[in-house]
């Protein structure tokens, strides 16, 4: 799970439970939240999700290779060195 790979994850946990925190804390207080800043933010990021989204997919569909060799959801792409993390630990990398 701590994989450096795994990092950005366990930071978007991190903010989600912060900001659950912080919801759960106003509604046991019975405050009501209200959007102050400005109203031209949420449109910027909106377009700035679905264009990362949009990214993502165009981006993949180019990394796509035409050889035949396996492309990325495939397990074979991954490093075929020694495993990193606490793979090396329990020995996941092994065939059973």
């Amino acid at each position: 799970m701590f994989d450096r790979d795994n990092l950005p994850g366990v930071f978007m946990l991190g903010v989600c439970a912060i900001g659950g925190a912080y919801l759960v804390a106003a509604i046991v207080r019975g405050e009501r939240l209200t959007w102050t800043g400005p109203a031209w933010l949420g449109i910027l990021l909106t377009v700035a999700f679905f264009g990362a989204i949009a990214y993502g997919l165009f981006a993949n569909f180019r990394r796509r290779s035409g050889d035949g060799s396996p492309a990325w959801p495939d397990p074979r792409t991954g490093p075929a060195s020694r495993p990193r993390g606490w793979r090396r630990w329990f020995r996941r990398d092994r065939a059973s």
